[in-house]
């Protein structure tokens, strides 16, 4: 069977068979506007780990200054992913959730239940606050610590 005659359009982008994606088929600006903020922040989040590996392998001066930005980087993108989710609950106020749901109050979902997706999420945004402090905590012990010594607690053989 071919792929583009499946039942669901061909895969992507709405049914189109373009399999390109589009933001203005989401029936509310809070939504869009939503989904552009937390894509944005995973993307800078992915950017930051990526960051994360390069920082290891390198030496000072350049461990320091690139460390310091990815902290700055992954505080960016928890604040992205954050506003994100503030401002999803804001288009429970739109028609297109109104018909649905039966509420017209932003933060509100009337007949309608939230669901594990948005929960995880949001909990998925506060355990990424604690990037940019481990990484500023991370890069202070490797300043802190004295060429040719083990770190406390492990011995060198």
């Amino acid at each position: 069977m071919d792929q583009s005659s499946s039942s669901n359009g061909g895969g992507g982008g709405g049914g189109d068979g373009s399999g390109s994606a589009d933001i203005s088929k989401i029936p509310s600006g809070a939504w869009q506007a939503a989904c552009l903020l937390f894509g944005a922040g995973v993307c800078v989040q992915i950017l930051g780990a990526g960051v994360s590996l390069v920082v290891l392998g390198l030496r000072e001066p350049w461990h320091h200054r690139v460390a310091l930005l990815n902290g700055y980087m992954q505080t960016l993108g928890v604040l992205l992913l954050l506003s994100g989710l503030i401002l999803y609950p804001i288009g429970f106020s739109s028609p297109f959730f109104s018909y649905y749901c039966d509420s017209s109050k932003a933060f509100c979902t009337g007949h309608c239940a939230m669901g594990w997706s948005y929960v995880t999420a949001v909990m998925a945004a506060a355990l990424s606050i604690f990037c940019p402090v481990m990484s500023n905590f991370a890069e202070a012990q490797q300043r802190n610590r004295k060429p040719g010594h083990a770190p406390t607690g492990l011995t060198l053989s």
